[in-house]
């Protein structure tokens, strides 16, 4: 007569049957089954082992809605939709910045083409890294050279004009 049990991890399932042992494991929605000779058992380990099976698939079902819920959320969060994303504008070839004629002109495009200051995070978006500090770096290595960086402060300190203010440090900053 086969016996039926739950272990108290509540992660297995252990059969007995006359000498051979079945296990089914549930951890972390891998499932593995290693069952021989399922005939013999009887409605009470049959309605058991099913009640074990739907309590797990529940538990997978409300985790893959938490994730689906979390992913849309991501989703709205971004800052692209699929008609832009459709049309790629290179703005690698603008950079970096030389002086303040190209400074001026990116800041006209980026204030009056809103298609290309997208187009602008998305790339300058793939120059980033984990670091704050490092991707800040990275980013302003890439748009303005060390000549035009030189006459810029963020507040304009030591008769220097302001970042802050300027159109290509709100793509920087994301804003």
């Amino acid at each position: 007569m086969p016996i039926c049990s739950e272990t108290e991890t509540s992660n297995v399932l252990v059969i007995n049957e006359e000498g051979k042992k079945h296990v089914i494991v549930v951890n972390n929605l891998n499932i593995l089954l290693y069952i021989n000779n399922c005939k013999d058992y009887s409605t009470e380990q049959t309605d058991n082992f099913q009640r074990f099976v739907i309590k797990k698939l529940v538990a997978i079902e409300l985790k893959i809605n938490a994730i689906e819920r979390h992913q849309k959320l991501i989703l709205e969060k971004l800052p692209f939709n699929n008609n832009e994303d459709k049309e790629n504008i290179d703005v690698s070839h603008d950079f970096p910045l030389k002086n303040e004629n190209d400074l001026q002109d990116m800041e006209n495009k980026l204030q009056d083409n809103e298609v290309y200051r997208k187009q602008l995070i998305k790339q300058l978006s793939r120059v980033t890294c984990r670091d704050i500090k490092t991707s800040c770096i990275h980013l302003m290595r890439k748009v303005f050279s060390n000549y035009l960086a030189a006459n810029y402060s963020w507040y304009g300190a030591k008769k220097k004009e302001k970042f802050s203010q300027l159109q290509i440090c709100k793509v920087i900053m994301c804003e």
